[in-house]
């Protein structure tokens, strides 16, 4: 008890509202430490955190950037890109279907516009507008009875004026559209063709079928919706539908004036002569003007009334509530048949004419575009690969070209000096040679010559022996002494016929010539014996075997 009496007046000393000040900031400051530790963390955290979602990003792709590549090198192979980009293809390969029945009429279509525009245009509203301009200026300040006859010709010469301007630029618009698609077909063609020049068709090839044939048809879709959607085509029949009316007050003044005999006079008979007033008028070329529009109109009228209807229709079909209508109620027949969008079909295609797809058919073109200048890129860059190689090939002989040139100088004194060197040194070498190949053949001539001369020298020797030989043999010696004994023999006899011959003068000159004759004869005979032994085999072998002796000799001579 005693320590609890000396503790209360310690408290009761104590200032409360002090201590808890002091207690407070204590816990202030240990507060504001861990906030401001708490904070730094939290920012960290944040930034972490925050950075993750661009990390993971960034790390998904280029892992399939990665995979792209590593698949590409894999496959190796052009068509891989085609694969890839499955989905750019088949947005362009595979249109709807009431954008491919649509495309396929519009060429047709645009046809049909084309002939209807350049028909109304020359065969009425040219004329029209030409007549109305002419009957103003000659019928100008020129008076007339016949009611509304001046206001019709200047409203008539505006509206078809309004007309040839408008129908004029639409046929260059139409024109141009049919160029166009001209081209394009041409283009694919020529496509198509090169493709199968190579004899192989590959997932490129069909590709390049697919995309040409359906770009191809809604390209001529849009020619036509941008047609459709043309101004000038609401001009054309705005104008169109008030040329109308102007039909009918064109009939009601050339029929209830000009054609009603008596209603009207356009001349003056005579000076005492005088017109009934209100029945004249001066203005013929005007009213020439509306007889001859009156006849042309029932050529082209029903053009007209068609060509008013079938803006009015555009139009309305134009809009987006109508449109919405028109497929709500061909959505409700599909409904009825199965659910198959056959009616919806058939109406996008043959009477909103794809409108609501024609944002997706510009994109398919704009994509088929892109793969065409894509492929062509291509091409581009493997020409312009070959045209660098070829200049790389070239960069490597200029630098030995440049190489050889400070080798040997590149002035042009330098070089006639470097060939005039050549030339001095290449004349030396080749008068050193040529006086060497000279005294070469000299003494192989001279050798030839010595050599040539002392082998001739003995076979003319051995061709002597031999025919000494010959003539000294026994045979040929025999065969003489005979030709010789022969011919003494007939010459004796010839002498012993002469001799008898002169004795015999006295007998008779016939017995004189007879002896003679015969003698002559015999003495023929022996000399032809003689002739015919030294020409006889015999003869001959011997002559034969010297003759093979002797170039025996001669063979072994040289």
């Amino acid at each position: 008890s005693g320590s609890a009496e000396a503790t209360a007046p310690a408290l009761a000393n104590v200032d409360v509202v002090e201590l808890l000040r002091i207690s407070a900031a204590r816990m202030a400051e240990q507060l504001q430490a861990k906030v401001e530790q708490g904070s730094q963390t939290r920012a960290i955290v944040e930034e972490r955190v925050g950075s993750f979602s661009d990390k993971a990003k960034d790390f998904v792709l280029n892992e399939l950037n990665g995979t792209a590549s590593a698949l590409l090198r894999a496959i190796d192979d052009e068509d891989a890109s085609l694969v890839l980009a499955f989905n750019q293809a088949l947005e362009v390969c595979t249109p709807p279907i009431a954008v491919v029945l649509a495309g396929i009429l519009s060429p047709t279509i645009l046809q049909i516009q084309f002939a209807n525009h350049l028909v109304q245009v020359l065969v009425l509203f040219l004329p029209a507008f030409v007549g109305t301009v002419w009957s103003l200026c000659t019928d100008y300040g020129a008076p007339c009875d016949i009611p509304g006859m001046r206001a019709w010709t200047c409203i008539a010469c505006v509206i078809s004026g309004m007309l040839v301007v408008s129908h004029c630029l639409l046929l260059s618009s139409l024109s141009g559209g049919l160029s166009a698609v001209r081209a394009k077909s041409i283009e694919v063609q020529e496509r198509l063709i090169e493709n199968a020049a190579d004899g192989e068709t590959d997932l490129s090839d069909m590709q390049e079928i697919v995309v040409g044939g359906t770009v191809l048809v809604q390209e001529a879709l849009l020619v036509e919706d941008g047609i459709r959607r043309s101004r000038l085509n609401d001009v054309i029949g705005v104008c169109s539908a008030l040329w109308i009316p102007m039909i009918v007050w064109n009939f009601v003044i050339v029929i209830g004036w000009t054609f009603v005999p008596g209603q009207i006079s356009f001349f003056v008979v005579g000076a005492e002569e005088e017109v009934p007033e209100g029945a004249y008028c001066a203005q013929w070329a005007s009213a020439f003007v509306a007889r001859m529009i009156c006849l042309l109109t029932p050529l082209v009228f029903f053009l007209n009334i068609a060509h008013v209807v079938y803006w009015a229709i555009a139009k309305a079909l134009g809009s987006a509530a109508f449109e919405r209508v028109v497929l709500s109620a061909a959505k409700a027949i599909d409904d009825g048949q199965a659910g198959i969008p056959v009616a919806t079909t058939l109406v996008k295609a043959v009477l909103l004419r794809a409108a609501p797809d024609a944002d997706r058919a510009r994109l398919a073109v704009a994509l088929g575009e892109a793969m065409r200048l894509t492929k062509m890129r291509q091409g581009l860059e493997s020409k312009l690969g070959e045209v660098q190689q070829r200049i790389n090939s070239g960069k490597l002989d200029r630098k030995a070209l440049k190489t050889l040139v400070q080798r040997h100088g590149d002035s042009m004194q330098e070089q006639l000096v470097r060939l005039e060197k050549a030339g001095a040194e290449d004349t030396a070498a080749w008068k050193e040679k040529g006086a060497e190949l000279v005294q070469a053949a000299e003494e192989r001539a001279a050798t030839a010559k010595n050599v040539v001369t002392a082998e001739l020298d003995k076979v003319v020797q051995q061709i002597t022996e031999l025919s000494l030989q010959v003539k000294d043999s026994q045979m040929v010696q025999d065969a003489m002494e005979k030709a010789q004994k022969a011919a003494e023999e007939a010459r004796a006899a010839a002498a012993v016929a002469a001799a008898q011959a002169q004795q015999a003068a006295a007998e008779g000159l016939a017995q004189a010539q007879e002896a003679a004759t015969q003698g002559l004869a015999q003495a023929q005979i022996g000399i032809e014996a003689g002739i015919a032994y030294a020409q006889s085999d015999e003869v001959r072998a011997t002559l034969a075997q010297a003759q093979a002796q002797a170039q025996d000799m001669a063979a072994q001579a040289q």
